[in-house]
């Protein structure tokens, strides 16, 4: 269960009682989300907005280790640099970016043979 399944759910249960209508909306959430896997499947960042410092939190404990460490080094890097930085002079997009030319030139020599 993703977290806005979660809050759905949460407030479905303040509100009904019924078992059978929260076990149908989540057979419906679950069709939904299925589908909507697939358009965000291979994006790099998803934002969901937060309404309260809790979702905040809860939405936060949802990112792996790896995107918590992409999250302290962009603060990092903000503190440092004391005001507004370019997304592409934040250290992991360039590094995806360095990654993308080396694979494209190496298709593209790839293609020359």
């Amino acid at each position: 269960m993703n977290y806005i399944e979660y809050i759905i759910i949460r407030r479905l249960r303040d509100s009904y009682n019924d078992p059978k209508a929260i076990n149908n909306i989540k057979r419906v959430l679950n069709k939904r989300n299925s589908e909507q896997n697939d358009k965000i499947r291979n994006a790099g960042e998803v934002f969901v907005m937060a309404e309260d410092n809790k979702d905040a939190s809860q939405i936060y404990d949802l990112n792996d280790g790896f995107a918590r460490g992409t999250i302290k080094q962009r603060e990092a890097q903000l503190k440092q640099k004391e005001g507004q930085i370019k997304f592409t002079e934040l250290a992991d997009v360039k590094q995806d970016i360095e990654i993308q030319r080396t694979q494209q030139m190496k298709d593209h020599y790839k293609g020359m043979r």
